[in-house]
């Protein structure tokens, strides 16, 4: 899975402790002792469970579904939202009641800037 850089700023003895670890064997880097803490704390957190977590897909088939069935979708996502090559910002307006994405939004610029809209309403 691609990740992404963050910046932790960590006083020094903080740092020697996780240095003292890597030098010891017990992590690999720095950055592996980051990313065990972080999968410690968002299990010990889990996401409430009207999110998604993960990847979501959200294709024309979808957009078709509701707009037969009149329903809206209320999209919420821990992740990634990925939205099909053929939706168009209409489809989103008249399908998607509100959206709220934690994390990247994957879709055409038209698209995302509707959804981005849904999500500060």
């Amino acid at each position: 899975m691609k990740t992404e850089k963050i910046s932790v700023n960590l006083n020094p003895v903080e740092l020697g402790q996780i240095d003292f670890l890597v030098a010891k064997g017990l992590f690999d880097s720095r950055s592996d002792f980051m990313r065990m803490a972080a999968r410690k704390q968002l299990e010990k957190y889990p996401i409430c469970d009207d999110f998604t977590v993960g990847v979501v897909q959200f294709p024309k088939s979808e957009i078709d579904r509701l707009l037969k069935e009149g329903k809206k979708a209320r999209l919420r996502v821990v992740g990634i939202l990925a939205v099909g090559t053929s939706v168009t910002a209409d489809d989103i307006r008249a399908t998607v009641e509100n959206c709220i994405v934690h994390g990247k939004i994957v879709a055409d610029a038209e698209v995302k800037a509707v959804l981005k809209q849904l999500q500060e309403n």
